[in-house]
């Protein structure tokens, strides 16, 4: 079945720039894009780029507290049991815990720079991104990150 708003061709696309926002983009676009952008903190993002790439991020933190929890609830456990031998107990836990540290610092800047370029779009500076390290100040991104896009892309100039 062919629609005529989405045409099914076996030729490969051309390859969008990333300055630009990719609006309409699919889950995978989404994240290839963000992974692919997450230490670039100009261009623009569009809404679908965002909330794809933070959904999953979320699915990414999820899956690394679901990993990590049990560790930290065996550990008290057996912290209680142990006495004084914690550093042994610890050892293994080691490893772990600074990927979950490593991966959750990496999360934070690619939803830094995410936010930053779908502020952008939006027509908002990019700036107020940080206002998600204030109290409630994520639900105000998340807010402006919602607003349409206000991104025009530039004319080339006449010769």
């Amino acid at each position: 079945m062919t629609y005529s708003h989405h045409p099914v061709t076996s030729q490969p696309q051309a390859p969008v720039d990333s300055r630009f926002p990719l609006y309409g983009a699919t889950f995978g676009q989404a994240v290839s894009r963000s992974l692919a952008l997450i230490f670039r903190f100009s261009g623009q993002a569009s809404r679908s780029e965002f909330w794809w790439a933070m959904l999953f991020f979320g699915l990414l933190r999820v899956a690394a507290y679901l990993q990590i929890a049990p560790l930290a609830i065996s550990a008290s456990m057996a912290e209680e049991a142990a006495g004084d031998s914690i550093d042994a107990l610890f050892a293994p836990m080691l490893v772990p815990i600074l990927a979950f540290f490593a991966l959750n610092a990496l999360l934070f800047v690619a939803t830094l720079s995410l936010g930053w370029r779908r502020l952008r779009d939006a027509g908002i500076p990019g700036g107020l991104t940080f206002l998600a390290l204030v109290p409630l100040g994520t639900l105000v991104v998340f807010i402006m990150a919602a607003l349409p896009s206000k991104f025009t892309p530039p004319v080339p100039p006449r010769q």
